[in-house]
């Protein structure tokens, strides 16, 4: 898919560099060589792999929609704060977003059933977040208040064939995400991308979010999106 990258600049601020904070014997050096480590690299071509296949099946057995084009964004930090709230010293951690948005219109019900139906088609399995609860909370809300704003309707998710074997010290893919917005809908608060001013490594590909969905929505009345992430933990040294 010809993802871009880059290495980004350390910021130097207090919290950033953290193997300063730790007082660790590793240098930044070893942490750039880490995010550039043939493991490292190896994570990469595998999850750009295993991203780009949904990104790419699903258009075509969608004819109605407006396609824009796929966008990937990976940030590595260092030391990177576990989920419980502590720094996993001397590693790199890097986190991977794969995401494609699409405009359409008609009938909102009978689009995101044709996209569910889709997606089953090519093997996706319910995730945590179904349709039917979404379909539900649609046409109870239409009942009671007579319309609803498709941004409002609670996303779904869905469970694709995990990456090839080869990947280091990454966590479970998790689910691939489908969440709507409809015209005329206020963006300020959405597709926005986490800061990584302290990111050592970073690379990005693709059309900015909030920008695609502003364009789409000049042009049709829904935009979906479609979102995957990945995440990968290295020891450095």
């Amino acid at each position: 898919m010809g993802w871009g990258w880059r290495v980004a600049a350390v910021a130097v601020v207090a919290g950033c560099v953290a193997w300063v904070d730790a007082g660790t014997s590793l240098s930044r050096d070893d942490y750039l060589a880490a995010a550039d480590s043939a493991a490292a690299r190896a994570n990469r071509e595998i999850n750009d792999r295993w991203a780009a296949k949904p990104l790419t099946d699903l258009p075509p057995r969608l004819p109605w929609a407006e396609w824009a084009e796929p966008r990937t964004r990976e940030a590595c930090e260092v030391d990177y704060i576990t989920e419980f709230g502590a720094r996993d010293p001397e590693t790199i951690t890097c986190r991977m977003t794969y995401s494609r948005e699409a405009g359409f219109d008609g009938d909102f019900l009978t689009r995101i059933g044709e996209a569910d139906a889709a997606g089953k088609a090519l093997g996706w399995l319910e995730g945590g977040s179904v349709l039917r609860s979404s379909v539900e909370y649609y046409r109870i809300t239409q009942a009671e208040a007579g319309e609803v704003d498709a941004g409002t309707v609670p996303a779904v998710s869905y469970l694709v064939p995990e990456p090839a074997p080869g990947t280091t010290g990454c966590t479970s893919p998790g689910y691939l995400g489908e969440s709507w917005v409809e015209r005329p809908a206020d963006l300020s608060g959405r597709f926005g991308e986490s800061p990584s001013a302290g990111a050592l490594f970073e690379r990005s590909s693709g059309p900015q979010p909030r920008a695609t969905a502003t364009d789409l929505l000049a042009r049709h009345q829904y935009v979906m999106t479609f979102t995957l992430g990945t995440e990968c933990r290295l020891k450095v040294g």
